[in-house]
């Protein structure tokens, strides 16, 4: 099979480098002994009429990234590290991930815009990032369903909420004593702010509470880099 490659990313003065793994859709879904599962067909004929129209954003990631226990603590940007990308269950462990550089660079503007805006504690915790097939499947036989066609599969999407204290609650962000919706559309304004400045476009949403398991339950912000505006 194809050998990994490797790929610089720069992070300030830090140079990570990162070992890329070809993925080959049409094999069993495992990479290098890791299931990542069966990605869905974006040509098939049931497909929804948005992967119609824009399949070149839902093919399956070309490559992925193994992250380790070694390289988990490791800058990818100025603000976050390898790790924060990581699949919540499996932090601790040897895994992959796909992540798109556009995200990556997204949410190190947006960390800034946060700083901007809430003050220098007002760091951006990351609940989800990747999502593999495999995982997807898991999680929808625990009754949590996300749909078949879900960006976090491809690398670019990332769920998260500001967490000054980490406690893996969405802070109180407009001060009125309460952590709901109301702060979770305040965060979203920003985000919004910051796809407009940058042009960065693509999906961005408000959810009113948590849904995976072990997650605290708290209002987040979803945000995906698949290039075409869209709210709900």
């Amino acid at each position: 099979g194809q050998q990994p490659e490797q790929e610089e990313v720069h992070a300030g003065q830090q140079i990570l480098i990162m070992v890329q793994y070809p993925f080959d859709r049409t094999g069993s879904g495992v990479l290098d002994g890791y299931p990542i599962g069966i990605y869905p067909n974006e040509n098939a004929e049931n497909a929804p009429s948005i992967v119609k129209r824009l399949k070149d954003k839902y093919t399956p990631p070309k490559v992925f990234i193994k992250v380790t226990p070694e390289t988990r603590d490791k800058k990818v940007s100025e603000h976050f590290q390898l790790g924060d990308f990581s699949p919540p269950s499996e932090k601790e462990e040897t895994h992959f991930i796909a992540i798109q550089p556009r995200l990556v660079r997204f949410l190190d503007l947006l960390q800034q815009a946060a700083f901007d805006e809430f003050g220098e504690q007002a760091h951006i915790k990351i609940l989800r990032d990747y999502l593999s097939p495999n995982e997807s499947k898991r999680l929808a036989q625990q009754g949590v369903k996300y749909s078949r066609f879900n960006r976090y599969q491809y690398g670019d999407a990332a769920a998260f909420i500001i967490d000054a204290n980490n406690d893996q609650i969405l802070d109180d962000l407009n001060r009125d004593g309460q952590t709901n919706t109301a702060d979770a559309e305040l965060l979203s304004d920003i985000v919004n702010q910051v796809q407009v400045t940058e042009k960065l476009f693509g999906g961005l949403g408000v959810v009113e509470k948590s849904r995976e398991p072990g997650w605290q339950q708290t209002p987040y912000v979803v945000v995906d880099m698949r290039g075409v505006k869209m709210r709900w």
